[in-house]
């Protein structure tokens, strides 16, 4: 399942930052592990914020456009805190996205894909 994590990035201090940072990206490991796509925008665009020519509404036009072909979000702990989160939240409630708080509420499907791979017509899958 393809499900995009949504939490704060944006920070005053640098350590901060990179705290947000390293939280989505530890969330975005264990939902590969759970046999996931995750899409994790803090580390695609990290650092990104310092390029001329860039502004805010630019990093949050492509974190929405990323909604889209999601189907589910993971919420991660203070998302209520950031703007940005927020905006991402709204358009996941409106697009009736599946909500993830915890990764114990994230199914393993790791199982399913094996399933399906074994038992596949098309022989150049392993």
């Amino acid at each position: 399942m393809k499900i995009a994590i949504i939490g704060p990035y944006s920070h005053k201090t640098r350590r901060e930052r990179k705290r947000n940072v390293r939280q989505a990206y530890l969330v975005a490991v264990e939902l590969l592990k759970l046999g996931h796509d995750p899409y994790c925008p803090h580390t695609m665009m990290e650092g990104m914020e310092h390029e001329p020519g860039l502004e805010y509404a630019d990093f949050m036009r492509c974190t929405c456009s990323w909604l889209e072909p999601a189907e589910a979000v993971f919420l991660l702990p203070r998302w209520r805190g950031s703007e940005g989160s927020q905006d991402e939240y709204i358009q996941a409630v409106r697009q009736d996205k599946i909500m993830y708080h915890r990764l114990e509420d994230v199914p393993d499907v790791r199982a399913d894909d094996l399933h399906d791979a074994k038992h596949s017509d098309n022989p150049s899958k392993p």
